[in-house]
């Protein structure tokens, strides 16, 4: 799964390693290493609030959500960090 492992190869470029969990909505692929997250649909508004409420009872300060078909290049969570730091570390950042 593309996704999950471009996810983690950039979480470990930005020094979360373990203290990152990868949450998949619905079942995770076979081998994704991705904490799976019951949801009506694996997509949309009612994916998300699942797997959002899963990242708050697990105490996440960061939440960071992005399309399943698509992939982390390996230096982008580093520059969201980064970017989460300069704004006082309370920002939504949406892709345009």
């Amino acid at each position: 799964m593309r996704a999950v492992r471009s996810a983690r190869i950039a979480a470990e470029q930005a020094g979360l390693g373990d203290r990152c969990e990868i949450l998949w909505p619905g079942e995770t692929p076979l081998e994704s290493q991705a904490v799976a997250v019951p949801a009506e649909t694996p997509t949309g508004a009612a994916a998300h609030g699942a797997m959002l409420r899963v990242a708050e009872r697990l105490g996440a300060s960061l939440y960071l959500s992005a399309d399943s078909l698509g992939f982390f290049a390996p230096d982008c969570i580093v520059a969201l960090l980064r970017m989460s730091a300069a704004a006082g570390d309370s920002a939504l950042v949406h892709p345009g």
